[in-house]
């Protein structure tokens, strides 16, 4: 078994993952499973990789989920982040330091959830939901609502 050292630019360099046992999936090239399936990305903002992995098993037509840890420098590890593993990390915006998480099932049923990041806190700061609503004649209506905290 190959061991892989995996760099970015994007932080300091003294950082590195130090161990990663991949086994090849049918036959899939290497970079493509990196590409697909493991994200280093800096979900709190600390300037330090954090690490999320796909996770099959919970995936499907809501969208795909990464089982997500997140890098404690302090300790020099990686802990495990149940929020950001329980649904779909939309969009991630440094300058205002906040994720936008998303889940969706059927044609309108779908909740979508804004975070603002403070340290490794993630506070819930609007969620929009959107279910679908029959009426008396059986009209199929998508309604929303937006909740902000």
């Amino acid at each position: 078994m190959e061991r892989i050292k995996i760099q970015s630019d994007s932080f300091p360099d003294h950082f590195h993952l130090r161990e990663l046992e991949v086994f090849n999936y049918k036959n899939q090239d290497f970079s493509d499973f990196i590409s697909d399936r493991i994200n280093l990305k800096d979900y709190n903002f600390d300037n330090y990789p954090d690490l999320s992995i796909y996770c099959r098993g919970n995936s499907g037509s809501g969208g795909e989920i990464y089982f997500t840890w997140i890098y404690d420098s302090k300790k020099e590890y990686y802990r495990f982040n149940t929020l950001l593993s329980s649904a779909n990390i939309g969009s991630i915006d440094s300058e205002n330091k906040t994720i936008t998480m998303w889940w969706k099932s059927g044609w309108c049923d779908q909740d979508v959830w804004l975070y603002k990041v403070q340290k490794d806190n993630f506070k819930l700061i609007k969620k929009t939901s959107s279910h679908s609503v029959t009426d008396s004649t059986g009209n199929v209506d998508c309604v929303e609502e937006i909740k902000s905290y």
